[in-house]
C-alpha cells in the first residue's frame, strides 16, 4: 500500500548528496528563480528599519526579498561611513542576528522555492559592524609574517560574523602590491607573490574552519581576481600591460594558493588585461580558475562590474554585456543599478535582471544560466542553510568582543610593529622621563589608525597612540599632546602648539602618515563613496606622489630644530617615500593601520614592553620616480637614476630589534634531487643579545641558469621564531617542485635540471648565508 504522505523532495533530504539535491532543486526552478539565484542586491543600505531595541525588515528590502527571490544579499549588515550608521544607530550583535534571520524566514515563507540567502560583508580585517573586533588591516597583518596569526584573524572574523548570519567574507585580498600608488594598497599583505599567497591561504583556512556547516564558519570571497596592484599608472581598476609569464608568475599565483586552501569564492574585479576587461574574460574565470586550478565555487562580479564593459566598448546594451559576463565564467552580478547614472546616464534594470530577454534573443542559453545556478546552490547546500538557516542571537552576543578576541588583536598588533630605524639605541624609551611630547595627525585619531573597510565603533574600544602612551608612562610623566597640522590641510596654525610641547619634554613622539578615512554621500539619487579631505590611500584614492602630505615633513623639520629627541611613528596603509624622515629622525617606528588595540601596541614597542620583529612587504622607495622597486627583478633592469641609485630606502623583508641574532649551519639534504623530489634545508639561529625577541627567517632561491629569464632572487620560505636571549633554533624549509618550478614559453610549469643558490638572509639585500642544490 503506498503510503498518503508525500516523499520528502530531494533537495530537502540531507542523506542525499549536494549534486543530487542540487539537481533536484534545479529542475523544479523557473527560469526566473533561476536568473533570481544569480542576483546578489544592495537596494543603498535602506534595508532594515530600527526603534529601539526592535529591527525590521524595511518595506523596500521586503518587496525585493519577495518579488526576486535573490540568491545574494550584499553586506546587508555593514555599519561604517559609507552606509552612514554609526555606534548609536548600528545594529548590536543580536540586532544583528535577530534580523538576518527575518531575512531568511521572509525569504523561506514567501517565495516558492523557499531558498536561503547567502547573507555577505566586507569581512577582510573584522566584521564590518557594531559590536566586533578590529583586527589590524590586511597591510599590517601582512607586516607580521606570521601564517598562524592570520589564520587566528580568520576565525575570529568567521566566528563573530557567522554568528550573526553571515556566510561570505569579501576577503582576503589578493593583489600583489607591486605599485604602491594604487589606493587599495592597505587592503592587501604586499609585493611578493609567495608571501601574499601564504597569508591569503591562512585567512582562508581561518575563515573556513572545521567544516563550512559549522556555525563559526565563512566562504572565503577572495578578490580582487586577477589582482590590481600592478597596474599601468598606479590607476586603481587600470589596465595591466603584463605577458602571460609574467601573469603566471607574480600575479596569479596567489590565485591558485588560495583556492587549493580552500576558497570557494571569487570577486572578478574590472581591471584589464591585454585589453580584455576581467568580467568577460573566459581564460581567467573559467580555462585557469576552474579548468587548471579546480575551482567549483562561485564568481561574482563586484558593484556595476557588468555595466563597465559597455564603458569598455566591449558591449552595446546591458543585454550584451550581461552575456558576456556570464558565458565567460561570471556567476553572480553584484548590484549595478546603484551605478546605472555612471555609466548610462539613465535608469535601466540590473544587468542580469536582464538574462531572460538576453536568452530570448539567443544571447545566453538555458544550459549557461543552469550552470552558474548550479555553483550556487551547491554553497547553500555546503554552508548548511536549508538544514540550518536561522542563527542564535544569544550566541551572537556571546561571542562578539570575546576577551580572547581582544587578545588577538593586541597581539596581530605587536606583530606588525616594523622597527626601521633606531639611532644610537634611542629605544625603548625610558617610562620614568620627565616629560614626552606626543604630536601630530595620527596621534589621537581612532578612525586613522583603523584604515579602510573599519566598522562602526564606541570610541572607548579603541586605543590611540596619544591614550597608549599616557597609560604607558609613570605617574610623574608628563604627557603634552597637541595635533600640530592635519594630513592632507596646509594650515600651520597648529605648529606652535606642537612644538611648545615639544620645548616642554625629553623626547618627541611624531605621529604622522596618511589615513584611509572615507564617508557616503548622495549622488543622482544613490549612495557613493568618497574620501574624506585627509584622507590619502583606501578604495578609489589612488596617488601620484608618495610622499607626506599636507604640511607633515614642514612641521617634522620644525621639530627637529628644538634638538629634541625625534621619534616618529607612521600610521599609514601604503608604501611611502620618507627619505628626510630616515635622514634625520632618530628612531622611526613602522605601525601601519594596527587595529583598534593599536595605541596599546605602539606604546608598548616605544618603551620596551615589546620588542618589535615585523618585518617590511612592500619596498620602501626614496622616490615615487623609482618605481617599480619591488625586489625580485630580472638581471638586465634597476639601473641607476642620475639622481640616486636604483635600490629602495628600505627593502622588502626588512626590520630592527631591539637585540640581535645570528645564523649559521646552513645545510641542504640531499644536495641534489629530482624535479619531482624534495630537499630539506636547515639553518641555525642564535638570539646574541640581552632580550627576547622574533627574528623572521627568509629563504631565497635563484634559479642560476633558465630557458626564461629569471628574477635575482625570490621568497620561498620564511619562519617567524621567538627566542630568548643565548637561545639557538634550528628553522627548517622545504624545497621542492613548488618552489623551483617556473612558467614556461610553453604555457606550462616546470623545473629544469640545474643548479640553484639558496639564500638565507634578513631582508632580500642582505643574505647571510648561501648554498647551492643541483636538479637532475
Amino acid at each position: 500500500m503506498e503510503s498518503n504522505i508525500e516523499k520528502t523532495p530531494v533537495y530537502k533530504n540531507p542523506v542525499c548528496s549536494i549534486e543530487e539535491r542540487v539537481e533536484d532543486l534545479l529542475s523544479r526552478m523557473t527560469v526566473e528563480e533561476k536568473i533570481g539565484q544569480l542576483r546578489d542586491e544592495l537596494p543603498d543600505y535602506k534595508l532594515w528599519e530600527k526603534q529601539d531595541n526592535d529591527v525590521d525588515l524595511s518595506p523596500g528590502l521586503k518587496k525585493i526579498l519577495t518579488d526576486v527571490a535573490i540568491g545574494q544579499l550584499g553586506i546587508f549588515l555593514r555599519a561604517d561611513p559609507f552606509s552612514r550608521y554609526t555606534a548609536e544607530t548600528a545594529l548590536t550583535a543580536r540586532q544583528a542576528a535577530e534580523l538576518s534571520n527575518k531575512v531568511q524566514k521572509h525569504v523561506i515563507e514567501h517565495t516558492r522555492p523557499g531558498i536561503p540567502v547567502l547573507i555577505t560583508n566586507d569581512n577582510n580585517h573584522c566584521h564590518l559592524g557594531l559590536d566586533s573586533t578590529i583586527l589590524p588591516s590586511v597591510f599590517s597583518m601582512g607586516c607580521t609574517w606570521n601564517r598562524d596569526l592570520q589564520k587566528a584573524a580568520g576565525r575570529v572574523i568567521a566566528v563573530e560574523s557567522r554568528s550573526r548570519g553571515e556566510t561570505v567574507a569579501y576577503a582576503p585580498d589578493l593583489d600583489v602590491i607591486r605599485d604602491p600608488r594604487i589606493g587599495r594598497s592597505d587592503q592587501n599583505y604586499g609585493e611578493d607573490p609567495y608571501l601574499v599567497g601564504q597569508l591569503g591561504a591562512a585567512m582562508v583556512r581561518g575563515l573556513y574552519g572545521a567544516s563550512l556547516d559549522s556555525d563559526s564558519s565563512m566562504i572565503a570571497m577572495l578578490r580582487a581576481y586577477p589582482g590590481v596592484g600592478d597596474t599601468d599608472g598606479g590607476h586603481d581598476f587600470g589596465e595591466t600591460s603584463r605577458g602571460m609569464i609574467e601573469m603566471q608568475e607574480n600575479i596569479l599565483r596567489p590565485w591558485g594558493d588560495a583556492v587549493r586552501a580552500g576558497a570557494e569564492g571569487v570577486m572578478v574585479e574590472r581591471s584589464i588585461y591585454d585589453g580584455i576587461p576581467a568580467p568577460c574574460h573566459k581564460y581567467l574565470m573559467t580555462d585557469l580558475l576552474r579548468d587548471e586550478w579546480g575551482f567549483k565555487g562561485i564568481t561574482m562580479g563586484d558593484a556595476w562590474d557588468v555595466l563597465y564593459l559597455i564603458r569598455c566598448r566591449m558591449a552595446g546594451s546591458v543585454r550584451e554585456a550581461a552575456a558576456l559576463a556570464l558565458k565567460a565564467g561570471l556567476d553572480m552580478s553584484s548590484p549595478d543599478a546603484v551605478y546605472e547614472e555612471k555609466v548610462l546616464g539613465k535608469p535601466e534594470r540590473a544587468a542580469y535582471a536582464q538574462l531572460a530577454e538576453a536568452m530570448e534573443e539567443g544571447l545566453v542559453s538555458m544550459e549557461d544560466i543552469d550552470r552558474s545556478v548550479r555553483r550556487v546552490l551547491r554553497l547553500k547546500f555546503l554552508l548548511g542553510l536549508f538544514e540550518n538557516p536561522y542563527v542564535d542571537p544569544d550566541r551572537a552576543e556571546a561571542v562578539a568582543r570575546r576577551p580572547e578576541h581582544l587578545h588577538l588583536a593586541l597581539e596581530a598588533a605587536r606583530q606588525s610593529m616594523v622597527l626601521l630605524k633606531n639611532d644610537d639605541n634611542l629605544l625603548p624609551l625610558g617610562k620614568t622621563m620627565g616629560a614626552v611630547a606626543v604630536v601630530g595627525p595620527n596621534s589621537d585619531d581612532e578612525w586613522t589608525q583603523l584604515g579602510d573597510y573599519a566598522p562602526a565603533h564606541r570610541p572607548e574600544e579603541v586605543v590611540t597612540v596619544l591614550a597608549g602612551v599616557r597609560a604607558i608612562v609613570s605617574k610623574a610623566t608628563a604627557v603634552h599632546y597637541a595635533q600640530g597640522c592635519a594630513v592632507r590641510d596646509s594650515s600651520m596654525e597648529g605648529f606652535e602648539a606642537a612644538l611648545e610641547a615639544a620645548r616642554r619634554s625629553d623626547v618627541i613622539i611624531a605621529v604622522v602618515g596618511g589615513s584611509s578615512k572615507g564617508e557616503c554621500v548622495e549622488k543622482a539619487g544613490a549612495l557613493t563613496s568618497r574620501r574624506t579631505a585627509n584622507s590619502d590611500c583606501g578604495e578609489n584614492t589612488d596617488r601620484a606622489t608618495l610622499d607626506l602630505l599636507g604640511v607633515q615633513e614642514d612641521l617634522l623639520k620644525a621639530l627637529k630644530e628644538t634638538g629634541k629627541p625625534l621619534v616618529v611613528v607612521l600610521i599609514h596603509g601604503r608604501a611611502m617615500s620618507i627619505k628626510w624622515i630616515a635622514e634625520h629622525a632618530d628612531a622611526i617606528l613602522d605601525a601601519g593601520y594596527p587595529g583598534e588595540a593599536g595605541g596599546t601596541a605602539v606604546a608598548e614597542t616605544l618603551f620596551g614592553d615589546y620588542n618589535p620583529g615585523g618585518r617590511v612587504t612592500v619596498s620602501v622607495p626614496k622616490h615615487v620616480g623609482q618605481l617599480p622597486v619591488y625586489y625580485y627583478h630580472k638581471y638586465s633592469s634597476r639601473p641607476s637614476y642620475v639622481e640616486m641609485d636604483a635600490k629602495p630606502l628600505y627593502p622588502f623583508g626588512y626590520g630592527l630589534s631591539y637585540t640581535t641574532f645570528a645564523y649559521e649551519n646552513l645545510t641542504v639534504s640531499p644536495e641534489r634531487i629530482g624535479a619531482d623530489e624534495t630537499a630539506r634545508v636547515s639553518v641555525e639561529v642564535t638570539n646574541t643579545g640581552a632580550v627576547a625577541g622574533d627574528e623572521v627567517v627568509q629563504l631565497y632561491i635563484r634559479d642560476e641558469i633558465c630557458s626564461v629569464m629569471r628574477p635575482w632572487k625570490q621568497l620561498k620560505g620564511f619562519d617567524r621564531v621567538h627566542l630568548a636571549p643565548g637561545e639557538t633554533k634550528s628553522v627548517t624549509f622545504e624545497v621542492g617542485w613548488e618552489a623551483l618550478c617556473f612558467y614556461g614559453m610553453d604555457d606550462r610549469w616546470t623545473v629544469e635540471p640545474g643548479v640553484f643558490t639558496l639564500m638565507i638572509g634578513r631582508h632580500a639585500y642582505e643574505d647571510e648565508l648561501r648554498t647551492t642544490l643541483k636538479v637532475t
